[in-house]
């Protein structure tokens, strides 16, 4: 799911959410990217990870970025890595999508 919230003509809040199910024990993986412009509360960047597994891999990871954030924290942000879609057993844990780096 992609959102983009606009105020008085002008974009002020973008959103990505990602979410697979699996097979696996645990059943869920979220991803929640959310790029936020001046007056949002976060000037460079937030990182939260819930529901850290055994394993130190987060299920739900939630990014934040603010209008501070680094070029290349927003760049990582963004890049949900998908290949996993094009195999038949990929896309069943959090490291499959997620950003790396993050």
């Amino acid at each position: 799911m992609a959102g983009v919230w606009v105020k008085d003509g002008y974009i002020v809040s973008k959103e990505v959410d990602y979410s697979i199910m699996t097979t696996t024990e645990y059943s869920q993986f979220l991803y929640f990217m959310f790029d936020r412009r001046a007056g949002a509360g976060v000037q460079g960047y937030e990182v939260k990870r819930f529901q850290v597994d055994e394993h130190n891999v987060p299920h739900v990871l939630e990014v934040t970025l603010g209008p501070d954030a680094p070029a290349a924290v927003r760049s990582r942000a963004y890049a949900l890595d998908l290949s996993c879609l094009s195999r038949f057993y990929g896309c069943n844990d959090g490291l499959s999508i997620f950003p790396s780096g993050l």
